[in-house]
């Protein structure tokens, strides 16, 4: 990370490291909740697009937020909450949280009809699974 004076943004990537404008400094965890935020919306809606054929129902919305212990959650309106750190999480990680979440949509339990339609739709969920298992306690600020 380098700071910077007079950005246009409160924090960008450049060059390969976060600029943060000095005066962001003082709320410096907001804001990079904040880029996280935004850049993990636009991240989940891109790699959605890529899954969505797989699935006939979609979701009434797609949200990013701060959830406590939980990569993702469905909600009964079939709305999809997923917290702001997956976007630190290598791409197939993603797609796992994503598609479990898709999975939601028709099995709203983690009842065996769900695990083997999420074994149909991703076969090595479990690679992934493992993976934030080992390394999601990591993914902080």
């Amino acid at each position: 990370m380098k700071l910077t004076e007079n950005q246009d943004v409160p924090l960008k990537i450049s060059g390969g490291f976060f600029l943060l404008d000095i005066k962001h400094l003082p709320k410096a965890e907001k804001v990079f909740k904040e880029f996280y935020k935004e850049k993990a919306l636009l991240k989940i809606k891109e790699r959605m697009k890529v899954h969505e054929d797989k699935f006939p129902t979609k979701p009434t919305s797609i949200k990013v937020l701060e959830l406590r212990n939980r990569w993702a959650s469905w909600t009964p309106k079939n709305g999809l909450n997923f917290h702001w750190k997956c976007i630190m999480a290598p791409v197939s990680v993603l797609d796992y949280i994503i598609i479990h979440e898709m999975v939601h949509l028709k099995h709203p339990n983690h009842s065996t009809d769900f695990w083997n339609e999420l074994d149909k739709k991703m076969p090595d969920f479990r690679e992934q699974e493992n993976w934030l298992k080992r390394n999601g306690v990591k993914m902080s600020l």
